[in-house]
């Protein structure tokens, strides 16, 4: 309602957002907490603090604190007390009852084979905003901070490859081949962009650009006609299998398709993208603009006294390291523009209108810039991203530069398979729409390779290509051009690939219907040292992300 509201300045969306705050207040009782759990605490703070901005009713903000008093004491633990033992985090995540069919009772095992560990990755995603969002309320600025707390914790025991979590279904490890739900990646934009806003914190901007160029693409097909319900790290093949999943009936649950297994990921995949866009640039608090998030657009907004400008960015970003901003305005204003300089940036540089400045901004912070500006007045920045490594478990490596993860190219055969609309028995099939596939995945290459990488000084050739209007797609990929029912190969190539020294692993193979875990590194083979190429994580289908190295 907040979004449409902005949209069409329909003011019965207001009227909605405050019956929606009264029956959360009615249904408040702990016999009716499930229908405003915890987990919705935070969607539930961010409607009624939108609320209370265009109307000022304070007794909206009592209702929020009646709402959502038992929410801080569950993230007091959840986010400042954080246990490293899985069973600890059981027993204290357990406010959100486990998953579990009609037989069995929470916190017990629903099905054969399945290990409760108490939190639902998706559930967690959709909780982060709610401390961010109570410390505006409360005013005790720690609230907000224990987010990025809680975020180091998750990763620290759950964290994969691009700034996601291993949850399929549960919260389960660190191990490549653990999936992530799609449903959770998508719905994280959400909470991380508010809690941006909120708090403007760098760290957590930089996660959401790791995620949106390589998890959220990397779980769809580059047209976005199919995605995945699960998605992993170390993917050598899609297809209808059993794995060790931790939901029942999710055989297909790595497969591109309409609706794999669940319809979360088809009603969600539509959110990122116009997110990530709408979140780019935020008003400050010193009536300036900042850019949290960097990609090509144009922003109109109104400075200070309500003079209006435009910002035109131009940028290749994530496939370059280069952004210009060009300002207009009528008349000659002052107003400060800041800038999020990346953890990844090295010795970044800024110019204002062809002058370099004598700024040498530190990674990881903002970069404030307050002038007189004059029309056509032009900002350059050059981030100068170097390629780095990163270690994960095992002592494997996986590769970055800038914003992006890089991981193995491997050949892949396409095979149309059945659309298969219901993958459980007491789930309701769905019609697909014309044209829609679902894809089994096989490689046709080899995919058990070592790099020979120096991990501290990590030499790559890096080549670039033009960036087509699917920039996520590899040349021969199956694709669906708009206004269009058939595939046909992509005729373009990734925009950006590395080519890096690596040996074959023939002793890593397969463990079911995936790669084995990554041998413990360094590995000895005696096969021949040759060159593969890495893409970025978000144009694969199939992919090795974290390797083992000579």
């Amino acid at each position: 309602m907040p979004e449409y509201h902005e949209l069409t300045g329909d003011q019965r969306a207001i009227q909605l957002v405050r019956r929606f705050l009264d029956y959360a207040d009615s249904v408040r009782e702990p016999e009716n907490l499930a229908v405003f759990s915890s987990k919705w605490s935070g969607v539930l703070l961010s409607a009624g603090i939108w609320y209370y901005n265009q109307t000022g009713d304070a007794d909206v903000l009592a209702l929020l604190q009646r709402c959502t008093k038992r929410s801080i004491d569950d993230f007091e633990n959840y986010f400042r007390n954080f246990p490293k033992d899985p069973k600890a985090f059981a027993e204290m995540c357990d406010f959100v009852p486990h998953y579990c069919d009609a037989k069995g009772k929470a916190g017990e095992p629903a099905y054969e084979g399945q290990t409760p560990i108490g939190r639902h990755g998706f559930t967690a995603v959709m909780a982060l905003s709610y401390p961010a969002f109570h410390s505006l309320i409360s005013g005790d600025r720690s609230e907000s901070e224990s987010v990025v707390q809680g975020m180091a914790n998750l990763d620290q025991t759950y964290g994969q490859v691009g700034g996601r979590w291993g949850a399929d279904g549960w919260f389960v490890s660190t191990d490549p081949i653990v999936g992530s739900e799609t449903c959770a990646v998508a719905q994280s934009f959400f909470s991380l962009e508010n809690i941006v806003a909120v708090m403007g914190n760098v760290e957590v901007a930089d996660r959401i650009e790791q995620l949106i160029f390589n998890a959220f693409p990397g779980a769809c097909t580059a047209d976005m006609w199919a995605r995945q319900f699960y998605q992993q790290s170390n993917q050598v093949l899609v297809s209808v299998a059993k794995r060790p999943w931790n939901s029942p009936g999710t055989d297909a649950g790595n497969i591109y398709g309409f609706k794999p297994c669940y319809p979360g990921p088809l009603a969600d995949v539509h959110a990122p993208w116009p997110r990530y866009v709408a979140s780019m640039w935020m008003a400050t608090a010193d009536e300036g603009l900042a850019a949290m998030s960097y990609g090509p657009c144009r922003v109109n907004g109104k400075i200070g006294k309500g003079a209006p400008i435009e910002l035109a960015v131009e940028t290749d970003y994530p496939f370059s390291d280069r952004v210009r901003v060009t300002v207009r305005c009528k008349e000659p204003v002052r107003f400060p523009l800041h800038f999020r300089i990346p953890k990844w940036s090295s010795q970044a540089e800024v110019s204002v209108s062809g002058n370099a400045t004598p700024w040498r901004p530190q990674s990881g912070t903002m970069l404030k810039v307050d002038r007189e500006w004059k029309d056509g007045d032009v900002v350059t920045l050059n981030f100068n991203f170097k390629i780095r490594t990163e270690t994960r478990d095992n002592n494997a490596v996986a590769v970055a530069w800038g914003p992006l993860f890089f991981v193995l190219r491997i050949g892949v055969a396409f095979e149309r398979i059945p659309t298969l609309t219901a993958y459980r028995t007491d789930e309701l099939p769905v019609s697909a729409p014309l044209g829609c596939v679902d894809w089994h995945i096989a490689p046709t290459t080899d995919w058990n390779y070592a790099l020979s990488i120096d991990r501290n000084n990590p030499q790559c050739e890096m080549i670039f290509n033009k960036i087509s209007s699917m920039p996520f797609a590899q040349k021969g990929e199956p694709v669906r051009a708009p206004g269009s029912n058939e595939y046909l190969p992509s005729q373009n190539d990734v925009p950006m690939l590395l080519r890096v020294k690596a040996k074959l692993v023939p002793q890593w193979g397969m463990n079911g219907a995936n790669a084995a875990p990554v041998p413990m590194s360094p590995v000895k083979t005696n096969q021949p040292e040759t060159v593969v190429e890495l893409i970025p994580y978000g144009c694969s289908r199939l992919r090795i992300a974290e390797f083992p190295t000579v």
